[in-house]
């Protein structure tokens, strides 16, 4: 009886419509088609990449580093000179405090510290003073000083008797000194006459010993040549009375000079202190109420300024950046993944200031990676390859350290490696 219904099951209508009909193209070809699939799955895995990164915060900046001018001093802003965002040169001052030194007064000090200083070699005899209306504040006392020791330095030079004496003592020397030369002369041909005066009285002493002359014109001789030997003394002290006087004279004129020279360099000295006190007072109130530019850049306030506004010591007013400079960047990265940072590894940067989608990202390099963290993060330094220029050809406006989010990436590994990592570390 089973055997019955099995065969009559076997040929039922039912069984025989499914054997008689042909399947579709899913079922003939499905296990094909998977496996085709499959192969090219694992095929793009194979050539696709992800690139493996580290995250981290950057900062842009430059290789000379923007420069931050803060006053020194609680004030009101006097003056402002420069625009923000215009190039500014190295000493240029950018603005001033508040204070009891006038501007004209400042600029007159300093042209007369720098003719003071031009006049030294003509003993400051051209230095002339015009002060009139001037208001120099803390520095008056400090100015009267310089001008009244000028003021009596040439004073001196123009009306002291000490030069006329000294003239006139070099004067007598040289006469003196002429009137010595003749006496030598002189002295020199009486000691020759009197050498031959005394062979001619020795001659005719012989003469008068022998009776050839008689006494009296013996007598006569030694009379004559008495009078030349007396002759010769007299010159002789003359000549020593006048090498006393010059020497005298000489004396005289050494301590003349000698106080000339003190009273000369006394009152040198007085201007060249006073001289010095006021360019370093003037270098004080230029550092105290000054704020100038300390290299060549391009000027950028930090924050909204404008004059009579008070400002608290150190404040940070202006900043600059320095012209013509290479950008660099710095990057704090976690001590995860430290291992894999190399140097020559791609950096990409998106700006917190100009947004990813709109702007794009720049590139970099890693050109120097810290061996010791700080709090738990290492420091990379990079540079732009393409400078501001963002992946989407647009130039980016620099600014003072600005902020990315930046990204390392440290393996371009393809996607069926990390498809095998990720099984790898479930078998771990």
């Amino acid at each position: 009886m089973p055997e019955n219904r099995e065969h009559i099951e076997l040929r039922s209508d039912e069984v025989q419509e499914i054997m008689s009909h042909v399947p579709n193209w899913m079922i003939r070809w499905g296990i094909t088609l998977i496996f085709v699939l499959i192969l090219m799955g694992l095929f793009i895995c194979w050539f696709i990449k992800y690139p493996d990164v580290i995250n981290g915060t950057a900062v842009l900046s430059t290789k000379q580093p923007t420069i931050s001018l803060v006053n020194k001093m609680d004030g009101e802003i006097d003056a402002l000179y420069f625009d923000d965002h215009v190039e500014v040169k190295k000493g240029d001052v950018i603005a001033t405090l508040r204070n009891t030194l006038g501007g004209e007064a400042k600029v007159y000090l300093e042209k007369l510290c720098s003719q003071v200083k031009e006049s030294e070699k003509e003993d400051y005899l051209n230095v002339s003073f015009d002060d009139e209306g001037l208001v120099f504040g803390s520095l008056q006392a400090d100015y009267q000083l310089l001008k009244k020791s000028i003021l009596d330095y040439q004073y001196f030079r123009e009306n002291d008797e000490l030069e006329f004496q000294i003239e006139n003592l070099k004067e007598q020397i040289h006469n003196y000194s002429n009137l010595h030369g003749i006496n030598n002369d002189q002295s020199n041909r009486a000691l020759k006459q009197l050498k031959d005066a005394e062979e001619k009285f020795e001659s005719d002493k012989r003469l008068y010993e022998a009776g050839v002359i008689s006494k009296i014109e013996f007598q006569n001789e030694e009379k004559k040549f008495t009078q030349m030997q007396n002759e010769v003394s007299n010159l002789q002290k003359s000549s020593i009375q006048n090498s006393i006087t010059i020497t005298d004279l000489k004396k005289q004129l050494n301590q003349l000079e000698h106080e000339l020279s003190k009273r000369k360099n006394d009152y040198l000295l007085s201007i060249n202190s006073h001289l010095k006190t006021i360019q370093n007072a003037l270098e004080n109130w230029s550092n105290t109420y000054e704020i100038r530019a300390l290299t060549d850049g391009q000027l950028s306030y930090v924050q909204q300024l404008s004059e009579s506004m008070f400002i608290s010591a150190g404040t940070p007013l202006f900043a600059i950046v320095p012209a013509n400079q290479e950008y660099v960047g710095y990057m704090e990265v976690p001590k995860q993944g430290y291992g894999k940072l190399e140097k020559g590894q791609n950096v990409r940067l998106k700006m917190d200031n100009y947004p990813y989608h709109e702007y794009g990202q720049l590139d970099g390099k890693v050109t120097d990676i810290s061996l010791v963290p700080n709090e738990e993060k290492y420091r990379v330094e990079f540079e732009l390859l393409n400078g501001l220029t963002s992946s989407y050809g647009k130039e980016l406006e620099y600014t003072p350290d600005m902020s990315a989010n930046g990204e390392i990436i440290t393996e371009d590994l393809r996607l069926m490696e990390r498809i095998f990592n990720k099984f790898r570390k479930l078998l771990d």
